[in-house]
């Protein structure tokens, strides 16, 4: 009985050893783990959505043993939102997970967060102070009134400030990207 269990409890060691060193559970296993975030954790499901991003962190990070995998994790909480679920989707497919729900939440939130600075913006000509129809450039001065993302924010700086006519259709065709048929301040400049 003694000649047993020495290499039962030798045995047992290394399996620890080998999951603490993330050696039992593949790359894969472990994207895998992050794709399925939105789906696995329960306690989420009536979180508010800031929360639930960190509930399903923190549960991802105790479910992950493969290093490469916390690596990956971990980069994407430094990566700009708006590139997330490109990179974790590239990595998932690259690795044989043809679905992933975290990336696919992502995409959703990103579209969420440019359709609400878009309509902001477009609400900028009332809302905003200081803003002139016939002086486009306080567009970019508005710009520090409103809360928008670095994106949408980025991309209305990126804009012909200079030409009122070139403006009202960037903003129009800016739009109308992100599901507005209307934008209030196309409007107010172009007229």
């Amino acid at each position: 009985m003694r000649t047993l269990i020495a290499p039962l409890a030798i045995s047992l060691t290394g399996l620890s050893l080998l999951g603490c060193m993330g050696l039992l559970q593949s790359y894969p296993q472990g994207l895998q783990i992050i794709c399925d975030a939105p789906n696995t954790c329960e306690s989420c499901a009536e979180a508010v959505p800031e929360m639930r991003m960190r509930m399903m962190a923190r549960e991802v990070s105790e479910k992950l043993q493969n290093a490469e995998a916390m690596a990956t994790f971990e980069a994407l909480s430094y990566a700009a939102p708006e590139m997330k679920a490109e990179i974790l989707r590239n990595e998932a497919t690259n690795n044989g997970i043809s679905q992933c729900a975290l990336a696919d939440l992502w995409v959703e939130q990103d579209r969420l967060m440019w359709r609400e600075g878009i309509e902001q913006l477009c609400a900028m000509s009332t809302t905003c102070g200081i803003f002139d129809p016939d002086d486009p450039s306080t567009v970019l001065a508005c710009l520090d009134e409103l809360r928008l993302t670095s994106a949408v924010e980025s991309a209305v700086r990126n804009l012909d400030t200079a030409n009122k006519t070139a403006l009202a259709a960037d903003l129009q065709k800016l739009a109308a990207t992100h599901g507005q048929t209307t934008c209030a301040l196309a409007s107010a400049v172009r007229n």
